[in-house]
This record gives structure tokens, sequence and C-alpha cells, in this order.
């Protein structure tokens, strides 16, 4: 028990479940005593631990459930000849879409924790050469063991890829796109032509209609008159 600072307010520090009676002996000699009494229960505290436990339930409960996954190959490997097949693999041809309960999508991240994703894929090709790629892609929600697959299938090479002039190979501006590009041209000048844009080549493939495929890290022979097919990757 104390005074205050100023010695007019009397503090009584109590202990939980205890009975207290305050005696104030010779009041009749202090006209003007009064009292009142304010009674501050303390705050119960909570372990951190538990805390952090319990916003972790609350926010678990209400995560929207992942209802299923959309795989979506990229619609330019149609305009792929069969002949770059295999430069395919290392490149991102594919995206995966997550589908919740409330309807909402959201593209995978390949960076989110949360979910463990493998693709694969298999080509069946006709007695014309044709080529139809189907890819699988498994989804695993690592925080409730779902599993959510989806597959799909391309025509390899069923398009023509977009025609610019050889002359614009040098100076293609590569900003906003993706990681690779399929484009084919007829020079009308023989020589070697160089590649200039603000985004760093990887590699170029390309073929003539009747030749064998060539890589090059930032140049290429060409023939004028033949037609050529490049497969543009990026760094």
């Amino acid at each position: 028990m104390s005074f205050d600072e100023n010695n007019r307010t009397l503090v009584l520090n109590t202990k939980d479940s205890s009975d207290y009676v305050l005696v104030i002996s010779n009041a009749e000699k202090y006209k003007e005593l009064g009292y009142t009494a304010s009674i501050a229960a303390a705050q119960q505290q909570t372990e951190p631990s538990e805390t952090g436990e319990e916003e972790t339930e609350n926010k678990a409960a209400t995560e929207v459930a992942l209802t299923s996954v959309i795989l979506k190959p990229d619609s330019e490997l149609e305009t792929v000849p069969v002949a770059f097949l295999e430069y395919l693999s290392d490149l991102d041809v594919c995206s995966v879409t997550l589908v919740y309960a409330d309807g909402s999508e959201k593209m995978l991240d390949k960076e989110d924790g949360r979910y463990e994703c493998s693709a694969e894929h298999a080509d069946e090709e006709d007695a014309e050469g044709t080529v139809r790629r189907t890819y699988h892609v498994v989804v695993k929600e690592l925080a409730t063991g779902a599993v959510f697959e989806d597959t799909e299938s391309v025509e390899i090479g069923r398009k023509d890829p977009v025609e610019i002039k050889t002359e614009d190979m040098t100076t293609v501006m590569l900003e906003g796109r993706k990681k690779w590009m399929m484009v084919q041209s007829v020079p009308d000048v023989s020589g070697r032509y160089a590649m200039n844009c603000d985004k760093g080549i990887e590699k170029i493939y390309y073929v003539s209609d009747d030749g064998d495929l060539t890589c090059a890290e930032d140049s290429f022979q060409l023939q004028a008159g033949e037609k050529y097919t490049f497969l543009i990757k990026l760094q």
C-alpha cells in the first residue's frame, strides 16, 4: 500500500482471489474525507508461441481451398518445326493456373513454397511426320498433401512462324516478350548477320528448308533467296 506522487491517492496492490477490508481510524477528525474505489484487473499475458499458433490456425481456416489446376501450353508451340523439338526442353513453354473454391484464379509462381510442381511430356508422330506433344503437370499442395493434375496437347509445327525481313533480324526488339520466339525470313543478300537488341541472346538455332540445323551465339551466315526458320532464345 502506498501513496502516489501528489500524496492524495492511496494505492493498494492486491492479490488475485483475495478479499480486503479498508479501515480508516478516527475518520470523524477528517470532515472532508471521501474515497473512490477503482479496481483494475491485470491483463493475462499470452505466451508468444501460443499466439503465433492461434494466428496460423486462424489464417489457415480462412484461406480459400485449391480445387484444380489448368495447364496451358504456349500457343507459339504450333509454329515450332519438328526439327527444333529437342531444343524445347529447357524453354518455358507452359503455364499453370491455380483455381480456388471461390472461383478465383492465380498463375502458379515457381517460387511459391506452398506448392510442388512437376511436368513431363510425350510425343506421338503420325505417318505424315506430324508430331503431337502431350504435356502433363502435377501440382502438390504441401500443407494438405492434395494433388492436382492436368493434361494438354499441342500439334507441333501446325502453323508457320511469323515472317520478317532479314534486315530486321539485326534490330528486332525483344522487350516485353517471353524468353524465346520463332520467326522465319528470306534474305535478299548473302552474308553474315548479327543480332542487336537490348537483351542478351543466349542461343540462335536456325535451319533452311533443305539444310541442317545450326546453332549460333549472336551471328549467323545466310544465303540469299533461301527461307530460314529461327528459334531465338534469350538469356
